[in-house]
């Protein structure tokens, strides 16, 4: 088994989107490039005062399944202004459908 899965996922008011890629440094690049991209929307996940229903979270998924059944998942995220969701949609389908 031992089967590796890497994902970017989007997540804002319940609306999931989510990217599949074969190897992390393609979908590492596509995570550097929208956190750069929308850097001026990022918010400070430690600021207690945002609204959940206010952000958009980006993330990028590891997913490890083991020879022994068992899971091991990385996931580090980002949150943005929510404003930006359907910009941040676009440019990631964009980019990751050019990637093809």
């Amino acid at each position: 088994m031992n089967d590796k899965i890497y994902t970017i996922e989007l997540l804002y008011q319940g609306k999931y989107e989510s990217w599949d890629f074969k190897d992390p440094v393609a979908r590492n690049d596509l995570f550097t490039k929208a956190k750069e991209k929308f850097s001026e929307f990022s918010l400070d996940e430690e600021n207690e005062d945002i609204d959940d229903l206010a952000i958009v979270q980006l993330s990028a998924s590891s997913l490890r399944v083991k020879e022994d059944g068992d899971v091991a998942q990385r996931v580090p995220y980002e949150w943005f202004e929510g404003r930006v969701f359907r910009d941040m949609l676009a440019f990631i389908n964009e980019d990751y459908n050019n990637m093809k």
